[in-house]
């Protein structure tokens, strides 16, 4: 298959359909995430806060303290690089649905209202010969 034969309409549109359909998988993901995310820092806070409410705390509940400690720095991490994450995917999925419904129309759909544009004017004045015959038939 010659490259200049290649049907761009069809990849021209899928571009754009794959694109919003990422949009609102990368906003699922993005609201997701922090639902997520969120849920487990509150948890991990609850905890700390109720080993920090006791008074002498065991060799264990201060191990335990730690872990919930460094857990919580952990979330705050990855919760920062997976929202980042999903935000650039909504970014680039926005844009790649733009530049796919621009080269659309820009490539193709100009010269298809052109043609039906040359058409339907070929078509009125073909019905207008006609009518022009009919009535001079007549």
């Amino acid at each position: 298959m010659d490259v200049k034969s290649l049907p761009t309409d069809n990849l021209y549109k899928f571009i754009a359909i794959f694109c919003i359909a990422l949009i609102f998988t990368s906003a699922y993901a993005f609201v997701n995430v922090y639902d997520t995310f969120s849920k487990n820092y509150q948890n991990n806070q609850i905890s700390i806060m109720e080993l920090e409410a006791k008074t002498d705390l065991k060799d264990l509940e201060k191990k335990k303290l730690k872990f919930f400690q460094n857990r919580l720095e952990l979330i705050d991490s990855d919760k920062g690089f997976l929202m980042g994450t999903c935000l650039w995917i909504l970014i680039f999925s926005i844009f790649g649905a733009i530049m796919g419904f621009r080269s659309w129309r820009k490539n193709l759909q100009i010269y298809l209202d052109m043609q039906i544009q040359y058409e339907t004017t070929l078509l009125r004045f073909q019905v207008e010969t006609a009518n022009k015959k009919i009535n001079k038939d007549t």
